[in-house]
């Protein structure tokens, strides 16, 4: 997958430098299929509270969401299988299609909660990158083994850019 940045606030360059969006192609390159793109949107924090509110009902500011295109389906129709180049389940796209969905990040809430915590911020934006593909992807935290399995997951592509995961 590549990632398609469209950067929406004044401040976001800061944390969206050349090297940093270099650094989230890696770690995003080996889920989905090669040919695959996702839209990366950074916005404010004003923002992601209206697309919180509008499609999940959540009135709140949140630091990462995700928008899948792909349709879970069955496995004789699937575009790509349950395990294979991190598919939570066996999903559809339609063969038209090469964007996968989109991930929408507010990078002014998370530097916000980082601080408050003493976290990398850069750790964390590149796990939240991460997190929010794996969604695209089809998986889930609502339980308490999914959450553990996407957390190892999310472990396994920060490592390949010698990061570790900040929650783990």
């Amino acid at each position: 997958m590549q990632l398609l940045i469209i950067n929406r606030t004044k401040t976001a360059s800061s944390w969206f430098n050349h090297g940093f969006i270099d650094e989230i192609q890696k770690l995003v390159a080996p889920i989905g299929l090669d040919d695959w793109s996702a839209g990366l949107i950074i916005v404010d924090d004003e923002e992601i509270q209206t697309i919180n509110r509008q499609f999940r009902s959540k009135d709140y500011v949140t630091d990462v969401l995700s928008f899948s295109h792909l349709v879970l389906c069955d496995i004789d129709i699937a575009t790509i299988r349950r395990g294979k180049d991190y598919a939570a389940d066996n999903l559809f796209l339609d063969k038209m299609e090469t964007q996968i969905g989109e991930i929408i990040i507010a990078p002014e809430f998370v530097s916000n909660r980082c601080k408050e915590n003493d976290w990398n911020i850069s750790d964390e934006l590149a796990m939240l990158v991460v997190h929010g593909a794996l969604h695209l992807m089809g998986w889930d935290h609502e339980e308490k083994s999914q959450t553990e399995k996407m957390r190892h997951l999310e472990s396994e592509l920060l490592a390949l850019t010698d990061r570790s995961h900040p929650l783990a």
